[in-house]
């Protein structure tokens, strides 16, 4: 919704300035490699996208796992079945008046399962309401500031049914 007033501007990650991410709100899409604007913002996050160097592995890095969750959610070899992980995370910006929306995954086929968790209405509105109990701010805003780890499975290179395995809700 609150882009519906604003003009948008399609953007490749080398043609960005970091005046404009001062300037109004951003989605960025693609992992570190892709897109490294997104190192702005990882202090921002629990989870974080990055590759193990001994085995080139892409994974989602969780700092402090809860109870329950992984430390280390990535790409199973191959005597494995075949799974992707996306993460998308909406944060505040570099400005009090913007926000940032992070679509990433640990390959193609991760950014794809988190594009499409975002467009899912259903998926994506039970987890609004999920994570907006009694999450009104002082601004009247109910939507809270969150990052959500979501696993699918890859067939022929494409991700099915995305399904959460972490969150949080950050306070800002």
């Amino acid at each position: 919704p609150e882009a519906g007033t604003h003009a948008i501007e399609i953007r490749y990650a080398r043609n960005l300035q970091l005046s404009d991410l001062k300037e109004g709100s951003a989605v960025l899409i693609g992992g570190p490699r892709a897109n490294p604007w997104e190192d702005l913002v990882q202090d921002k996050m629990n989870f974080f996208v990055d590759t193990d160097l001994v085995t080139l592995e892409n994974r989602v890095t969780n700092k402090v796992p809860r109870p329950g969750e992984k430390k280390i959610y990535g790409e199973p070899q191959a005597d494995s079945p075949v799974r992707a992980y996306g993460l998308v995370a909406l944060l505040p910006g570099l400005r009090a008046s913007t926000r940032t929306l992070v679509v990433e995954g640990t390959s193609s086929t991760g950014t794809e399962c988190a594009a499409d968790f975002l467009l899912d209405d259903s998926a994506l509105g039970n987890f609004i309401a999920e994570i907006s109990k009694g999450s009104e701010s002082s601004s009247g805003n109910t939507l809270p500031f969150f990052e959500v780890v979501l696993q699918s499975a890859a067939v022929a290179g494409s991700a099915q049914q995305p399904q959460i395995v972490a969150y949080r809700i950050i306070k800002n």
